[in-house]
């Protein structure tokens, strides 16, 4: 694999800084990209190389116009990628390029990953001897919503991709990031994959908090997420917990959910048997709720009962208390879930209620359930109770021979 390859273009403005890297890949986010440059132009250390990764279909001219026109301080190279390869294809391509061009240190850097501290490069760049090197993590979401996980649990929650540091030295050890599993789950491999103490520094970046209703909002990114952890991660506890996220979510969208879960539980279902993921998973996942999408006028929202959950969706005894709870309080209610963190408790929630909307923007709310004629709620239930346990173990009993046989192998990928 040469970075050549993987570009159609590459586009350098100003002169080389030094040799830290930053690498960057942007779909189409333009504005966004945009807003994250002018944040760059405040940190306090400029001595580095930005390296943006675009999207194949991204006006590049347009922005190699702005950036010439803005006379940035670091050094700003422009590629577009000539097919469309993920996030994950795109840190690779960025860790190529700092390998083939004498780079020491890459930063990952995703566009939507903010700096929230002026110094943030500086301190990365100050503890480069560590060779791994990490700020802390914040979640922004919407209505000012914004929590930070616990600080001892800083390894599990804060991505290798959210400006982390990375000596050569680490990259030519370990590989690049896994290119096919095109996007979700491919940092949380790459973390496992680095067997490296990680630094931390108190500097903190801030990023949108996308767990829990992203069930709703973008339910193909969302299962894509599932079936590449079930493909591509080692840790035995994560792929216990997403194989019961799936095998409790599959028959319950199959039964419960309108016309649009019950097509998407058969693909998830198929996906999972063929231990298909990446870009082919994903394109086999795309699913139209627009027709499902109401506003608030359009059904009984004043009467629904509003659940909103924002505690850190960590799978433990408090996140299943919380589950028990709503799903008996919500039994034969109409529901409108304004916020949730935890995707299970919205599948679990389509079992019980009368009728189940959760909000995907503003005056937007997605339809989960209808389960107003009791007759057919209760044959539902009783389905349910019926399949659960037969499909989880022959899911099971496809899954775990795949898993042992086709599990990638990571380790090293990308290096010649």
């Amino acid at each position: 694999m040469e970075f050549r390859s993987l570009v159609s273009s590459v586009k350098m403005i100003g002169k080389r800084r030094g040799g830290l890297l930053v690498a960057m890949p942007c779909f189409n986010e333009y504005q966004l990209l945009l807003r994250h440059l002018d944040i760059l132009t405040r940190q306090s250390f400029q001595d580095f190389d930005l390296l943006i990764v675009l999207g194949k279909d991204f006006d590049g001219q347009k922005l190699v116009s702005y950036a010439l026109g803005k006379k940035f301080k670091f050094g700003i190279i422009v590629c577009r990628r000539n097919s469309d390869s993920g996030s994950a294809g795109g840190f690779a391509a960025g860790q190529k390029y700092a390998l083939e061009n004498g780079y020491k240190y890459v930063i990952l850097a995703d566009v939507d990953c903010l700096p929230r501290d002026k110094r943030l490069i500086e301190r990365l760049y100050g503890s480069r001897q560590a060779g791994f090197v990490s700020p802390t993590e914040a979640f922004d979401g919407e209505d000012g919503f914004r929590f930070a996980p616990d600080s001892k649990n800083r390894d599990a929650y804060t991505p290798v991709t959210h400006y982390c540091l990375y000596s050569i030295g680490l990259v030519k050890k370990y590989g690049l990031m896994f290119a096919p599993i095109y996007t979700g789950a491919d940092d949380a491999e790459y973390a496992e994959r680095i067997r490296e103490k990680r630094e931390f520094i108190g500097c903190a970046v801030a990023h949108p908090f996308a767990i829990g209703d992203t069930v709703c909002r973008k339910p193909a990114s969302f299962w894509l997420y599932v079936l590449n952890t079930l493909a591509i991660i080692k840790s035995k506890r994560r792929i216990a917990f997403n194989f019961l996220r799936a095998a409790f979510s599959v028959p319950v969208m199959f039964l419960f959910f309108p016309k649009y879960g019950h097509d998407l539980s058969k693909k998830i279902a198929a996906n999972l048997a063929s231990f298909t993921y990446g870009k082919k998973a994903l394109e086999s996942l795309k699913t139209d709720i627009g027709p499902y999408i109401a506003g608030r006028e359009e059904f009984d929202y004043s009467r629904s009962r509003k659940i909103f959950y924002s505690d850190f969706p960590v799978p433990n005894l408090s996140l299943a208390k919380k589950i028990a709870g709503e799903l008996f309080a919500c039994f034969g209610k109409s529901v409108s879930i304004e916020r949730s963190t935890s995707d299970l408790l919205i599948t679990a929630l389509a079992v019980s209620a009368k009728e189940l909307h959760c909000k995907v923007g503003a005056n937007q709310y997605l339809l989960v359930a209808k389960n107003k004629n009791p007759l057919a709620h209760a044959a539902k239930l009783l389905a349910f109770a019926a399949l659960f346990l037969p499909f989880a173990l022959l899911l099971l009993g496809i899954y775990l021979p795949s898993k042992l046989i086709r599990q990638p192998k990571t380790l090293g990928y990308g290096l010649n």
